[in-house]
């Protein structure tokens, strides 16, 4: 497959754009030598850095932690954000993305092929966990979408990730998950210290427990409209138990 990181009509190309302030490329268009193009502008003031890493795509190639320090350096202030898709291992979501990289916005959507549903249930919660391990303390916005794949023990993963991102403002989740998972969400949201501003959850074939707890649901939903949070939870195909 091509790879445009190593292309010398792509690298020559990006060094006339000096004036950078939003770039959004995929994973294979990015390599040490790129993040260094980067680091050679003179005027630029880069602010937004978006890089999507699509599994159909060649993404074998790994950059040196370094090259994303010495781009953190260059621009302090900067906002990377990464979209992953359909990349359901660990070994490789932590070759992509090393801890240096300080992202502040992560997108993930996987489950949505047959081929990603194993590696998903047996990973998907060391992905979440990595996540909160490393970047806790720079993320601001986190969508996580787990298509409709059972995967056990993620209700615990991802409420100690929203509970660890001190700064997060949006959050957005959907997948097969339990409705306690959105009651935890809104007791985090409606904590005086907390940033969350936006909220979406999308939870498939949900159980709901009780009538009690589907009332909670109801008044915490009342509660956020009170705090100005953007609440929405959605159920598609709804269990009430008996």
């Amino acid at each position: 497959m091509f790879n445009f990181s190593s292309n010398t009509a792509f690298k020559a190309t990006l060094e006339k754009f000096s004036n950078l302030k939003t770039l959004s490329v995929s994973y294979q268009c990015i390599s040490e030598d790129i993040l260094k193009i980067l680091c050679s502008y003179q005027t630029s003031e880069l602010k937004y850095l978006t890089i999507i890493c699509d599994s159909r795509e060649n993404l074998l190639h790994r950059i040196h932690p370094n090259n994303w320090s010495q781009l953190r350096r260059k621009y302090p202030n900067i906002k990377i954000s990464f979209r992953f898709v359909e990349i359901a291992t660990l070994e490789k979501f932590q070759t992509i993305l090393p801890s240096t990289t300080q992202i502040s916005s992560f997108n993930y959507r996987c489950g949505l092929s047959l081929q990603s549903e194993e590696n998903l249930r047996r990973h998907a919660v060391l992905i979440i966990q990595y996540l909160n391990n490393t970047f806790a303390a720079f993320l601001n916005e986190i969508h996580l979408e787990f298509g409709f794949v059972n995967i056990p023990h993620l209700e615990g993963a991802v409420h100690d990730l929203v509970r660890s991102c001190k700064w997060l403002q949006v959050f957005t989740l959907s997948g097969v998950l339990r409705a306690d998972l959105a009651i935890k969400v809104c007791e985090i949201a409606l904590q005086g210290e907390s940033e969350l501003k936006d909220i979406f959850l999308m939870f498939y074939f949900t159980r709901i427990e009780s009538i009690e707890e589907m009332r909670r649901l109801h008044e915490y939903q009342r509660l956020m409209k009170e705090k100005r949070i953007n609440f929405q939870f959605n159920l598609l195909n709804l269990h009430l138990s008996q």
